[in-house]
């Protein structure tokens, strides 16, 4: 008995420990043995497959059903499933878009707001009062508009020699107009409520007159039939008044 130095002792199962066991290496009829063995094989066949492997680089973890990532589509484990957890690319590409977005956002809405400030001070300065000019302030402002409107007339129907500028005031406004030095009052009227888009009814019977006043002398009208240079000179500040 030499091959089976153990053999008369009893088994070495804590749970049997009948004489002849020898470790279980040969059947016995060990009942405890034999209900290891079963509950072994019932554990093994009870235990569902897990065929999904975790593509998480080192986990060799797997699950009994897919557990896909929504953003890289790869199949992760319980443990690494959320894309902090294995690092997904694809998320963080998703969380730049959404830091690009927040920042254009950002911008827009600054942009919307300096517009809106922009606006509201333009309206503040709609109802601020003109700064009043004294008299040198004035004829330079006046000299500059009538250099403007010699730009604009520079093919105008009026010979170099012959032009003269009258500063029309109405309302708030000082409005340069070019007229001939040889025109009468009466033209010169025609003329400005042409550029004024006046109604000029001069010519009907009866109709209330337009007529031209010196600013220094608003009560008397200038003499439609008298040639314009009699009363005006060049840069003359006129208004334009019809009768009552």
């Amino acid at each position: 008995m030499a091959e089976f130095p153990e053999l008369g002792k009893n088994c070495s199962m804590k749970s049997c420990n009948r004489l002849g066991g020898g470790e279980h290496r040969l059947s016995h009829g060990c009942k405890q043995s034999s209900e290891a063995t079963t509950s072994n094989a019932s554990a093994s066949a009870s235990s569902p497959l897990r065929p999904y492997l975790c593509a998480m680089d080192g986990c060799h973890l797997r699950e009994s059903v897919r557990v896909e990532c929504p953003n890289c589509k790869r199949n992760f484990c319980l443990r690494h499933r959320h894309n902090d957890q294995h690092n997904c690319e694809y998320s963080n590409e998703n969380t730049e878009k959404e830091k690009r977005k927040a920042a254009w956002a950002e911008v827009q809405k600054k942009i919307e707001s300096s517009r809106t400030y922009v606006c509201s001070e333009e309206a503040v300065c709609e109802f601020q009062p003109k700064k009043v000019l004294n008299e040198v302030e004035q004829k330079r402002a006046d000299r500059i508009a009538i250099m403007r409107l010699k730009l604009k007339a520079k093919e105008c129907d009026i010979p170099l020699a012959e032009q003269m500028f009258l500063i029309v005031v109405t309302g708030d406004k000082r409005i340069p107009i070019m007229v001939s030095k040889h025109w009468t009052v009466g033209k010169c009227v025609d003329k400005v409520a042409s550029e004024l888009n006046t109604s000029n009814n001069n010519a009907d019977y009866g109709a209330k007159m337009l007529r031209l006043y010196c600013l220094e002398d608003e009560s008397n009208a200038l003499p439609m039939a008298d040639n314009v240079t009699k009363h005006l000179k060049d840069m003359a500040t006129v208004s334009l008044k019809r009768d009552q």
